[in-house]
């Protein structure tokens, strides 16, 4: 158990997940979905805030993406890419960075979180909200 929030109706619905994770200086970790052998259509939308410390990632920033996946091969039936940033405010755009959405084998989406910043680690809150088909996702993690 991954420790998601699960509202469905049928197939259909909206999960949530949401972590507290430690980035080294420099570090890049995939946030990543597991698909469990059916299809996944609709939208996820990210959210991450990151600490003060001796860097200043106050702030938020947030990013969606369409996407449509099945467990059967690679290909994206909808979105994927680099998404469309909808919230960057305060420090955290400064610090910390998305990059693309990849379907990087049959059952595994990734996303990669960076901690722009060489020289110190940031302790950052990831939320996780995803919206519409929902049957074939498994379950969510971050290494």
């Amino acid at each position: 158990y991954d420790g998601g929030i699960w509202h469905r109706n049928g197939q259909y619905g909206r999960y949530q997940w949401t972590k507290g994770v430690a980035f080294s200086a420099g570090q890049t970790q995939n946030l990543k979905f597991h698909l469990n052998g059916s299809n996944v259509f609709g939208q996820v939308r990210v959210t991450i805030t990151g600490d003060y410390g001796n860097v200043n990632a106050n702030g938020t920033l947030e990013r969606v993406w369409g996407w449509g996946y099945n467990s059967s091969n690679t290909s994206n039936y909808g979105g994927g890419g680099s998404g469309t940033q909808t919230v960057a405010e305060g420090s955290t755009s400064n610090v910390l960075s998305y990059g693309s959405m990849d379907k990087i084998n049959n059952t595994t989406v990734k996303i990669p979180i960076t901690n722009g910043n060489g020289s110190y680690s940031l302790n950052v809150h990831i939320h996780v909200e995803i919206t519409g088909d929902l049957a074939g996702l498994g379950y969510t993690s971050i290494s």
